[in-house]
């Protein structure tokens, strides 16, 4: 990298912005001609470390293929009910929003859904303790 930096420096560019340069037809200043040079020195920062890029499966496929089950939905209308009561200020109780940024290993989700449960529980006369999170937050996997 010293090097490239030391070449650069004993190189006799033109000014990076085109400051002064005039447009073809002579008219204007140009503040984008010195553009193809500063594409030339760019170093590459973004999505050094992918491997692979793969298609999202629509919604509808994976509705389709992994349907909810009737507890399941039961818990989410419920929950949002509370959560509607609490915002609305017909239940007193503070909400209280908890979770990982992101999960990429189901075990882990799983415990750490277990012990939200425990304290929604042991809570719940003055708390409504919910759980959200991200599962494989495409941020969080790619390019960092």
């Amino acid at each position: 990298m010293a090097a490239c930096v030391a070449a650069l420096a004993d190189t006799e560019l033109p000014s990076p912005l085109g400051i002064g340069t005039r447009d073809p037809g002579g008219t204007a200043p140009s503040l984008f001609s010195g553009l193809a040079w500063r594409l030339r020195f760019m170093i590459p920062t973004s999505d050094l470390h992918i491997v692979e890029t793969r298609p999202l499966v629509p919604p509808e496929v994976l509705h389709a293929e992994l349907p909810i089950t009737e507890t399941a939905a039961r818990t989410v209308q419920c929950a949002r009910e509370r959560i509607k009561a609490i915002l609305h200020a017909g239940d007193q109780r503070l909400l209280v929003i908890v979770g990982p940024c992101s999960v990429h290993d189901v075990a882990a989700a799983q415990e750490y859904a277990t012990a939200i449960a425990a304290a929604h529980h042991r809570f719940k006369a003055d708390l409504e303790v919910v759980m959200r999170v991200y599962f494989e937050k495409p941020r969080t996997t790619v390019g960092w």
